[in-house]
C-alpha cells in the first residue's frame, strides 16, 4: 500500500486469497472516527470493522461483497465487510457495478 493512499488514514485490506489472480494491494481506508449515538452507537473506524474472505465472522452483521465476473472457484460469493453486531448499521451498500 501506497504511504500517500494511507497517510493519516486507517485501512483494512481487502483480500480474496482463493482468487490466483487477487490484488493485494485493496484497501478500504478512511480517518479514524468514532459514531454517534443514533439508537446505538455507530461503528468507530477501523476497529468496529472487518472483513471476511469466509463468510459472515459471529459476532458481526455484514454487507457481501461478491464479484459476479469472477469464476465461482475463487470464492468471492463468502466475502463480506462487517461492523460489530452491537454497534447500529452504518448504511454501507456495495454493487459490483458502480454506483448504489
Amino acid at each position: 500500500m501506497s504511504q500517500q493512499v494511507a497517510q493519516g488514514k486507517k485501512c483494512i485490506q481487502w483480500l480474496e486469497g482463493a482468487d490466483p489472480h487477487t490484488w493485494k494491494d485493496n484497501y478500504l481506508c478512511n480517518k479514524p472516527y468514532s459514531g454517534a449515538y443514533v439508537y446505538n452507537s455507530l461503528p468507530s473506524w477501523p476497529e468496529d470493522f472487518k472483513w471476511s474472505n469466509a463468510g459472515v465472522p459471529a459476532g458481526y452483521h455484514c454487507d457481501r461483497i461478491w464479484e459476479l465476473a469472477t469464476p465461482a472457484k475463487y470464492t468471492w460469493k463468502d466475502n463480506f465487510f462487517c461492523w460489530r453486531n452491537n454497534k447500529a448499521a452504518p448504511g454501507i451498500r456495495f454493487n459490483m457495478n458502480g454506483a448504489v
